[in-house]
């Protein structure tokens, strides 16, 4: 933020070792049309189960291993349905380099972490599963359309704009547009 206007609960964190008054205070201050907080950082832990309409925009900085924690962080926006909201997904280089593990059954288990077993000490790049990297990786395959298989959706409503029209609303099919759905960190 620019200087003056920075000290001024414009932007808020948000997280479980805050204060009961304090999370209350902020989730008001936010969520009030009038409030000053126009901007909310939360952990995932803390944004579990917030329930705001009228965001705009939400932003995901650092690829999540898995794809419902995606759906679940990007479908805070939107909520009122008058209007569009953006999901930008910031992710690390590694991201588009790593390749899938090809001993591992992504089929069966799409969000099954990159390597065969985890310990104590594995990386995020192997704990990250393999349906969130194909949809970062993918640059061909509509991203609305990525999320639609994932949840093995096969209603109308949820293939119609995939296949039969250009969703409109992903990086993929609005080629060169301000509205990308990733970016690279």
């Amino acid at each position: 933020l620019p200087e003056h206007l920075r000290n001024q609960g414009i932007i808020k964190h948000y997280h479980g070792r805050m204060s009961k008054e304090y999370l209350t205070t902020t989730f008001d201050d936010f969520s009030n049309p009038n409030g000053r907080c126009r901007i909310l950082h939360a952990i995932e832990g803390a944004s579990t189960g917030l329930d705001i309409s009228d965001i705009d925009v939400v932003v995901q900085y650092g690829i999540p291993c898995k794809v419902p924690t995606t759906l679940q962080r990007g479908g805070r926006g939107g909520c009122n349905s008058l209007k569009d909201a953006l999901f930008l997904i910031m992710y690390e280089l590694w991201a588009i380099t790593i390749k899938p593990n090809p001993s591992i059954d992504f089929d069966s288990d799409p969000d099954h972490p990159n390597v065969t077993k985890l310990d104590a000490h594995s990386s995020k790049q192997d704990r990250t599963g393999g349906a969130i990297l194909d949809i970062v990786q993918s640059t061909k395959i509509c991203t609305r359309l990525l999320f639609t298989k994932y949840l093995r959706d096969t209603s109308i409503d949820g293939m119609f704009h995939c296949l039969i029209l250009t969703c409109t609303d992903c990086d993929i099919c609005i080629s060169n547009s301000v509205y990308c759905v990733k970016w690279l960190l």
